[in-house]
This record gives structure tokens, C-alpha cells and sequence, in this order.
């Protein structure tokens, strides 16, 4: 379903709402499992290279790995409060 203009996205939005809201659910859904398998098979990986490259114990690359992604998700909350506009 493309859109030509952002009027023809409001006029379809307004002609069918049910029709919409689960289109749009439909995406967001696909787009959580999708990174969340994305990021999980990337997870997997990271602890196999580690165990099998570094030479690293299991339970240390399961660590590391937890911690990186704590990391990565604290980064990405610290900067997505950064650029929010509800403090201007």
C-alpha cells in the first residue's frame, strides 16, 4: 500500500480506521520479532566466537556479552533522552 501524498495517507487512514490500526500493529509487531530474533541469533554468535576464538569460558562469554548488551541499551536510552524535545 503506497502512499502518493500525506493527504492520500490521511484520506485512507480516515476511510477504513479498523483496517488501519491493524495494518499498523501488524508492523510494529513484525518489526519487534524481527529484531528481537535478529538481535538474539547476533547474541549467539557473539558468545560462540568468544568460546570458540578467545578461548573464553562459557560462563565468562555469557557475562560479557549480557554486560555489552546492557551497555548498548543504556547508550541507546541515555542518547534517546538526549535528542527527545519535551525539555524545550
Amino acid at each position: 500500500m503506497a502512499f502518493a501524498s500525506p493527504q492520500d495517507f490521511v484520506t485512507r487512514a480516515s476511510r477504513d480506521p479498523g483496517r488501519f490500526l491493524l495494518r499498523a500493529l501488524n508492523i510494529i509487531v513484525r518489526a519487534c520479532i524481527g529484531s528481537m530474533l535478529g538481535m538474539s541469533t547476533l547474541l549467539t554468535f557473539v558468545v560462540f566466537g568468544l568460546v570458540a576464538f578467545a578461548g573464553m569460558p562459557l560462563d565468562k562469554a555469557v557475562t560479557v556479552t549480557a554486560i555489552g548488551v546492557n551497555a548498548m541499551v543504556f547508550c541507546m536510552l541515555f542518547l534517546g533522552s538526549l535528542a527527545s524535545d519535551t525539555d524545550a
